[in-house]
């Protein structure tokens, strides 16, 4: 089924968020730049990406089939920009006071768009930019290579993040 309002009604009425809030937990997320997930009943936003979601959109649906590359490669730049910010600031501390942290963060990868190369290099793409997966996508085996590589730059950067939010925490 395509309907996602069921879910997006339950995304948006976080029981886990309120729960924390009750506990006394500050609420922070970092905007994916995806839309939907963006949550709106915390405490701090932060933007890690140099263009907020509502813009992304507006590039993302923009349809001048001259201007359409142009768009596309400025939208793959923006996504991979977006994804190292995030992770950038997941290694510092994001806490402002001595009320207990909660941070949502939800990184757009590994699944499409693939943006990045195993070693973090930007990944070269002859497709326009989008958010297609599963069958939308195209070609099983390219989609696989891409996944494969965007997925082990990504777990290597998870593991340092995790690594900087132990170190630098005295209770994680």
């Amino acid at each position: 089924q395509n309907n996602r309002a069921p879910l997006l009604r339950l995304e948006k009425g976080n029981l886990l968020f309120h729960s924390l809030k009750q506990l006394g937990y500050q609420i922070v997320t970092l905007s994916s730049g995806f839309h939907t997930t963006d949550q709106t009943n915390v405490d701090r936003k932060i933007q890690p990406g140099v263009v907020n979601s509502l813009l992304h959109q507006v590039l993302m649906n923009f349809h001048v089939p001259l201007l359409r590359p142009y768009f596309s490669e400025m939208l793959y730049t923006i996504q991979r920009e977006r994804i190292i910010r995030t992770l950038q600031l997941l290694s510092k501390p994001l806490r402002a006071n001595p009320q207990p942290l909660f941070v949502f963060a939800h990184l757009v990868s590994p699944h499409p768009p693939f943006i990045f190369n195993r070693d973090g290099t930007p990944r070269q793409n002859s497709k326009d930019f989008s958010f297609a997966d599963g069958d939308e996508y195209g070609i099983r085996s390219d989609y696989a290579a891409g996944y494969v590589e965007q997925l082990q730059f990504l777990n290597r950067e998870i593991l340092n993040v995790i690594d900087a939010i132990l170190k630098d925490s005295g209770e994680p």
